[in-house]
């Protein structure tokens, strides 16, 4: 199981490795982006950068998907079974290639933890928008707002209190 692989197959996994950590930096960014808007209150781009972040998602995951077959392919090749991970496929490369993979490996791995975490915390930080804005319309209006939640688990506030009641009482 110690064949190496030729330069070729050694290129492409470089370089889907490298478009899929790639697409995980835009993802970041994205979310970097997500973070300032919602502390600077800017909805509309809060919601466009919505749209981009689940664009970005799923271009995500189809590097992820391309890169799990070509390695699956590789390791089915080589006599591994095919849900062998790279790392483990490393000594069938050019010991020059073996630390370049596992740095980039490794980097994807810090990347897909980055993005998690940022995600988290603009989930956080939207729940406490909203509570805010609930808290506030509640002070306004008391008793007029239920929380319910979608099927995802965000939550929608629906007043019980007609759109006319602020333009009589004005």
């Amino acid at each position: 199981m110690n064949t190496m692989l030729t330069s070729d197959k050694t290129n492409s996994l470089i370089e889907i490795l490298r478009a899929e950590l790639q697409e995980y930096g835009a993802l970041s960014q994205l979310l970097e982006d997500h973070q300032k808007a919602i502390m600077n209150r800017e909805t509309e781009r809060i919601l466009s950068i919505n749209n981009l972040i689940d664009e970005q998602v799923e271009v995500s995951q189809e590097a992820r998907l391309k890169r799990e077959s070509f390695v699956s392919e590789l390791a089915t090749s080589l006599g591994y079974s095919k849900d062998t991970s790279v790392k483990k496929l490393l000594p069938s490369f050019e010991d020059n290639v073996q630390e370049l993979l596992l740095a980039i490996v490794d980097e994807i791995f810090k990347m897909i933890g980055k993005t998690q975490y940022k995600a988290r915390q603009n989930q956080v930080l939207i729940k406490s928008a909203s509570q805010v804005a609930e808290n506030l319309i509640n002070t306004i209006i008391p008793k007029q707002v239920t929380n319910t939640y979608s099927r995802k688990g965000s939550v929608k506030m629906e007043t019980s209190t007609p759109l006319n009641y602020f333009q009589t009482s004005v």
